[in-house]
């Protein structure tokens, strides 16, 4: 497994799965049909405010993001830590059958925005869970949609085999709180302690969205999840993630 040392706010790509003959136009809301592939076009980037802890009053979330970067644009860049599980993303087997088993045991993944409000249009059903940072990045592909790279921050669940707890329940009782919230915070000198402090940190990043995948057999959740944050290895989850060969960082280039 490989671990760079510092990199951008954003890391643990969603594409990481294989690609799928998936439904690929952009619409509201959009569900996502066998697989994980596919961007959140729901128009809404400049409509929702949804922000904590601000004076700014009316100012869309857009414009507070660009007011915030602006302040901090001399100051050294922020960054999460990325693990990239290559055993388990050279094989074709593992992710083709994770695949087939997120495919047969739920219905669709659906995204929506991460929002405070959002918990009211969640399913009051058990399954899995990701917070899904996509990059501003859009890049023209000679055939299809264009593609802007998404990275998976956060993998979880709602109800396993002796829990019925539902995505509505997790949502609105540990995440609405974490949701475009002050990005301030970002910057902060505080060191994290924690996962709520982590999680406080870091899903304040903003457009994030939220995705889904609602599963009925609550037997299978957690073979499921445990098996995605191994794969995906998201940068926010403390326990599951696979664990990196340690290794000496050495410079690509040398000067004398």
């Amino acid at each position: 497994m490989i671990r760079s040392a510092h990199l951008g706010v954003s890391v643990g790509l969603v594409d990481a799965l294989p690609a799928t003959q998936g439904c690929r136009r952009p619409c509201k809301n959009r569900v996502l049909h066998n697989g994980l592939a596919g961007p959140c076009s729901d128009g809404e980037t400049e409509r929702i405010v949804g922000f904590t802890n601000r004076s700014e009053g009316s100012l869309t979330g857009t414009q507070i993001v660009r007011d915030t970067l602006a302040r901090h644009r001399e100051q050294p860049s922020i960054g999460l830590d990325l693990t990239f599980p290559i055993n388990w993303q050279l094989d074709v087997d593992l992710a083709r059958m994770l695949s087939k088993d997120l495919r047969g045991a739920g219905t669709a993944w659906e995204v929506r925005r991460a929002t405070p409000s959002l918990g009211d249009m969640v399913p009051a059903k058990c399954g899995l869970y990701m917070f899904v940072y996509r990059s501003h990045l859009d890049l023209a592909m000679a055939k299809g949609a264009d593609h802007q790279p998404s990275w998976v921050l956060y993998v979880g669940r709602a109800g396993n085999a002796e829990s019925a707890r539902t995505l509505k329940d997790r949502y609105r009782g540990e995440y609405a709180r974490y949701v475009s919230g002050d990005i301030e915070q970002l910057w902060s000198d505080e060191p994290v302690r924690g996962r709520a402090q982590m999680l406080q940190r870091y899903l304040c990043l903003w457009p994030l969205e939220y995705w889904f995948l609602v599963v009925e057999d609550r037997t299978k959740i957690v073979h499921l999840e445990d098996r995605l944050i191994k794969l995906l290895s998201p940068p926010l989850n403390s326990y599951g993630r696979l664990r990196i060969k340690a290794s000496a960082p050495s410079p690509a280039f040398r000067t004398r």
